[in-house]
């Protein structure tokens, strides 16, 4: 098994946390905390079909950890190469794709900020992603609004 390591930084972001940044104002309105989600999603890939793994709607600054692996698929077989796109939000609807190469057996790991989406497309013969996803969020809430649905950014 081989393991690979790899970090997605953000240059617009260097040197500064968006979220310690709005927890700082003076505008004592706004209410702002950390959140965790983790995600562990096992998924069957047919040959060549595109499966989404991870879709984040919000649009709170984030940063990303992920495992990702190329296993056995589900009911014996070989593992087989994956390919694996990650979507990050920047600045001015800016997207970035990350796409990588997952090899059989392989567990490749990424930090990213933002995470948008993560989809996984199988290879030439059906295959399972088994993924570790923790994403770590600012969120801030505007205290005066009525809706508590409609504060967050």
């Amino acid at each position: 098994m081989t393991f690979v390591s790899r970090s997605d930084y953000n240059e617009n972001y260097r040197g500064k946390d968006d979220c310690k940044d709005r927890e700082r104002k003076d505008d004592k309105n706004n209410q702002c905390f950390i959140a965790t989600q983790i995600s562990n999603p096992n998924i069957s890939v047919p040959a060549g079909a595109e499966k989404l793994v991870y879709e984040n709607f919000t649009k709170n600054h984030n940063k990303a950890t992920m495992n990702l692996q190329s296993s056995e698929p589900i009911g014996g077989g070989d593992a087989h190469t994956l390919i694996v796109t990650i979507t990050t939000r920047r600045k001015k609807g800016c997207d970035k794709q990350i796409v990588r190469v997952i090899d059989p057996q392989d567990v490749v790991s990424f930090t990213v900020e933002n995470l948008k989406r993560v989809v996984v497309t199988g290879g030439a013969a059906p295959g399972r992603l088994t993924a570790n996803i923790t994403l770590t969020m600012c969120i801030c809430c505007n205290e005066n609004e009525d809706d508590k649905h409609d504060c967050c950014y």
